[in-house]
């Protein structure tokens, strides 16, 4: 009977260390498959972080445009009350016009 209770314990530890061993395997492919997604990720990561650089570089480009284009309005509207105040002034003096602003 002791050998009986040996024997049993003997394949007892055998069918742990081979369900260990399935385990182990099972573990080291899930941690490769992990691994591979995890490098796939960093990529798209990577790929996201090139755009949005590029998107805040551009935002900032077309930024610095606006505000020319806003400097140019500011003169253009200058320049404009400019040649109204010219009209006006000659409306005046060869036309007897005067007093009133011209509609802008």
């Amino acid at each position: 009977m002791a050998e009986d209770h040996t024997e049993e314990r003997m394949n007892f530890i055998i069918e742990q260390q081979a369900r260990f061993a399935v385990d182990m395997q099972l573990l080291q492919q899930s941690v490769k498959e992990l691994g591979q997604k995890q490098a796939h990720t960093d990529d798209m990561l990577r790929g996201l972080v090139d755009v949005s650089m590029s998107l805040a570089r551009h935002v900032e480009e077309m930024d610095q445009r606006l505000n020319r284009l806003a400097d140019f309005q500011e003169h253009s509207d200058q320049r404009l009350d400019m040649v109204a105040d010219l009209l006006r002034q000659h409306l005046e003096s060869h036309h007897g016009v005067g007093g009133k602003r011209l509609q802008e």
